[in-house]
Order: C-alpha cells, then sequence, then structure tokens
C-alpha cells in the first residue's frame, strides 16, 4: 500500500496491518504506526539526519532574539500559546473523525492536522526554553522510562556524556 493521505487511508492501513499481523502486533502498535506513516513526510534523498530537538531549541532561542529582543515572553504567555495550539489540533482531529464516521459537519484535512502539529511541537520547545529545560534528554528519559515502566523492548539511544548533541 503506498502511503495514507487521508484518516481513511490511515485506518485501512491500521486495519490491515491488525489482521496481517496477528498476535504479534496490539491494536495501538497498528494504529500509532498507520498514524507515523500517515503525519511522517518522507525523508528528502539529500539529507541524511533529521532535525533533532537540540536543533529545534537553538533555532527557537536565536529566532526569538530576532523576533523581539527586548521583549521574553514568560511561561504563562507560553502555557496558554501551547494549549491554544492543542485545541487547534484537537478541532482538526474531531472534524477527521466526523469525516471518517459519516457524520454531518464541516471537514478538514490531515495536511492542516500537520500544520496544527507543527505548531503545538514549537511551542511545547518554547514552554521548555522559557521553563530552562534541555527538551531533548527530558524527551528521551520520559519515552524510555515509560518503556521500562511497562515492560516494553522499545528505547531512544541516550547521548554519550559529555559529547554535544
Amino acid at each position: 500500500m503506498t502511503r495514507p493521505t487521508t484518516a481513511d487511508e490511515a485506518w485501512g492501513l491500521f486495519n490491515s496491518r491488525l489482521f496481517n499481523h496477528g498476535k504479534e502486533e496490539t491494536m495501538r502498535n497498528s494504529f500509532n504506526i498507520a498514524l507515523a506513516e500517515l503525519f511522517s513526510p518522507p525523508a528528502p534523498a539529500d539529507r541524511e539526519a533529521g532535525l533533532s530537538i537540540a536543533d529545534l531549541q537553538r533555532a527557537h532561542v536565536e529566532r526569538q532574539e530576532e523576533w523581539c529582543p527586548d521583549q521574553k515572553p514568560d511561561l504563562s504567555f507560553r502555557g496558554n500559546e501551547l494549549g491554544g495550539e492543542c485545541g487547534e489540533a484537537q478541532n482538526v482531529i474531531k472534524k477527521l473523525e466526523r469525516e471518517r464516521h459519516g457524520w454531518r459537519g464541516s471537514r478538514d484535512t490531515v495536511e492542516h492536522l500537520a500544520e496544527e502539529l507543527g505548531d503545538v511541537i514549537h511551542c511545547a520547545v518554547l514552554c521548555a526554553i522559557t521553563a530552562g529545560i534541555d527538551l531533548e534528554p527530558a524527551v528521551i528519559s520520559k519515552f524510555n522510562g515509560t518503556s521500562e515502566k511497562n515492560g516494553l523492548s522499545t528505547f531512544l539511544a541516550t547521548p554519550a556524556k559529555g559529547c554535544a548533541p
């Protein structure tokens, strides 16, 4: 199957993975894989590595200085900004689900959801910067802690101590 481009295609991919892999794959893993394939753009052929969280955090610090060098939004502002973007993403998801179920009402696109989820990630990074959090090790630690707590075998590699990301 080609990369899904709609919620219905992602749902179809989810169902085919679920029934083709039997007991080897849980329903949640199947759906998460289908969603990852739906929302992850293909990697450009000329690019070997993706954007790291640390790179994104550095870029936001640099852009903030350019954007408004004399003003630094506080954590309250950043938290409200994040909440607003999460709400916008949820609204798009609602409309996609409405379409998947065949219910009446307004529609939206997966492309718009990708845009809103990008906003959520950017706002989360800005919250971390404002709170003085190095987000990349925090994300790795949280992911690995959840895997360990639940007896799962998927872990993220942790950068070697003393090495720059």
